[in-house]
């Protein structure tokens, strides 16, 4: 079973990761989502426990603030629910991505398109 103290040092670490892997400041995050500065410091160093009301806060800024967080987790249950892996997924997107491209750099001549009835 999974400690307390194992909990909340993930819960820290996993935060200050997705803080920075978007560029937010430690300054700039708390204002955003309504926490206190100093605060949301002593969550980040491990130095005051963080309340369900706050995790709320945090979890609702980072799906507002950053849709590609939330578009990720869409994604997720997406691929989820048709079985595909993630490899299988980018594969499938390239491949439409080209399919568009080429699409749009080679529209079908207007001749035809005419109806032919």
């Amino acid at each position: 079973m999974v400690g307390e103290a194992d909990i909340l040092l993930r819960f820290r670490k996993r935060l200050r990761q997705l803080r920075k892997e978007w560029g937010y400041s430690q300054e700039r995050f708390p204002l955003e989502s309504g926490l206190d500065r100093s605060y949301y410091g002593q969550v980040e160093r491990g130095e005051q426990n963080v309340t369900l009301k706050n995790q709320h806060r945090i979890a609702h800024s980072w799906t507002s603030r950053c849709p590609s967080y939330s578009r990720a987790c869409e994604l997720r249950q997406v691929m989820q629910a048709v079985g595909m892996t993630l490899p299988e997924f980018v594969n499938w997107y390239e491949t439409e991505l080209l399919r568009v491209r080429d699409a749009a750099a080679n529209p079908p001549h207007i001749w035809s398109l005419r109806c032919r009835c």
